[in-house]
């Protein structure tokens, strides 16, 4: 699953200690998965075969071998257990037809047993990944423009911050507000409003590239992350956001314009909160100045210290 994922099953289990194990597994998964397969799968199979001379096989079967199924379709992939879900009978029928070939009709019997009850575990864990993922982007979508929402920037711009970290690269992060909204929305009505956010998110997202990612903050105000984005970049293309979405809207908004606040790191240092916190004290800058500009910083260390933004 994906760190959406993640958030939502904290959500539906409130258990922290489950997802922490989780977390556990998937790091193991990445590092030794022939290791896992062998603890999960191979393991509880040997097991297996070993009871079926003491305990009915249905049962060790069942007890021993679906959570085997369960776990590689939860940890590895859903296309991994339906493997395991075909693997299990054909190795089962195998050895019964080597070791004892009296029982092959009995065999026969159990292996399309066993196939159906893991066929059906694996479709029900299917089903429940699918209603996850969609639970982790209804929960993080802002459902009025479909741009990302205040609780996803949290997630997002941690995960870009750690792998700007990783990489050695610059970060860059806009807050945008709009200029007369307020009067825009008193003179026309909320509901051309409405349509105002959502065609100024769409343009907005229409010049982003693939790897920026768009939040709507709350009300006007939007949130643009720039991973691997530095000054020299990140400048210019707010600049081309600002003049573009400001044509493409003033034959619908007039003269609702827009304030920027951006700041871009050669290394991004603090949390999300703070990169926000730099963001949103210069697009208030520049809402102060007047309005329909930007108000820039760049930060050129971890540890340095920034001079104030200047409207340009």
């Amino acid at each position: 699953m994906t760190e959406p994922d993640l958030h939502v099953m904290d959500e539906l289990f409130q258990r922290p200690a489950l997802l922490s194990a989780y977390r556990w597994f998937r790091m193991l998964r990445l590092r030794s998965p022939k290791f896992l397969w062998l603890i999960a799968v191979v393991i509880p199979a040997m097991v297996t075969i070993v009871l079926e001379r003491f305990v009915p096989l249905p049962v060790s079967w069942l007890v021993l071998l679906t959570p085997s199924v369960l776990f590689i379709g939860i940890i590895f992939s859903i296309a991994q257990a339906c493997f395991l879900c075909l693997l299990i009978p054909i190795l089962y029928l195998l050895i019964k037809e080597w070791y004892d070939p009296s029982a092959a009709a009995v065999a026969w019997q159990v292996a399309i047993w066993s196939l159906f009850h893991f066929g059906t575990c694996t479709a029900l864990l299917a089903g429940w990944k699918t209603t996850t993922r969609r639970a982790a982007k209804i929960a993080e979508r802002d459902a009025l423009t479909g741009a990302g929402n205040s609780t996803s920037f949290f997630r997002i711009a941690k995960d870009a911050i750690k792998r700007c970290l990783a990489a050695g690269r610059p970060l860059s992060i806009a807050v945008m507000d709009c200029d007369g909204f307020k009067q825009f929305n008193d003179a026309h009505g909320h509901l051309a409003g409405d349509r105002f956010l959502q065609q100024l998110a769409q343009a907005l997202q229409e010049r982003l590239s693939p790897d920026d990612r768009l939040i709507r903050w709350g009300g006007d105000e939007f949130v643009i992350l720039f991973p691997y984005c530095g000054a020299d970049r990140s400048r210019p293309i707010v600049d081309f956001l600002r003049v573009g979405i400001t044509t493409e809207l003033k034959p619908f908004a007039g003269p609702v314009t827009f304030s920027w606040g951006l700041v871009s790191y050669d290394l991004p240092h603090g949390n999300a909160e703070s990169l926000l916190k730099d963001a949103d004290q210069l697009m208030y800058d520049a809402k102060r100045a007047g309005g329909n500009q930007i108000c820039f910083r760049h930060v050129v260390g971890p540890k340095a210290s920034p001079p104030p933004g200047e409207p340009t």
